[in-house]
């Protein structure tokens, strides 16, 4: 919420207006998509795991990557080239 504020003051005119609206663009699309989803997966808990599992990977993902730019920066090299040379890469 603080953010589309602030961005709501940075803009000015006609502008703060359509910012105002097109902040909440993402919420009907993501229930429209979870239905889609929901259409060819009936399971409760099968829709769950479907929309749950690729958030987890990606979060899994990014914490990998994050935490090999945080070796680099601390200038560990020897912990960098072990990491990058997991078979996961």
């Amino acid at each position: 919420m603080f953010v589309s504020v602030t961005g709501m003051e940075l803009v000015g005119g006609k502008w703060r207006t359509i910012s105002g609206v097109s902040y909440l663009f993402p919420v009907p699309l993501s229930y429209i998509t979870i239905a889609g989803i929901a259409y060819f997966i009936r399971g409760w808990s099968q829709l769950q795991l479907a929309i749950t599992l690729p958030s987890v990977l990606l979060f899994g993902l990014w914490c990998f990557r994050f935490s090999c730019l945080w070796s680099q920066v601390m200038s560990w090299e020897t912990s960098v080239i072990s990491i990058d040379r997991s078979p996961l890469s």
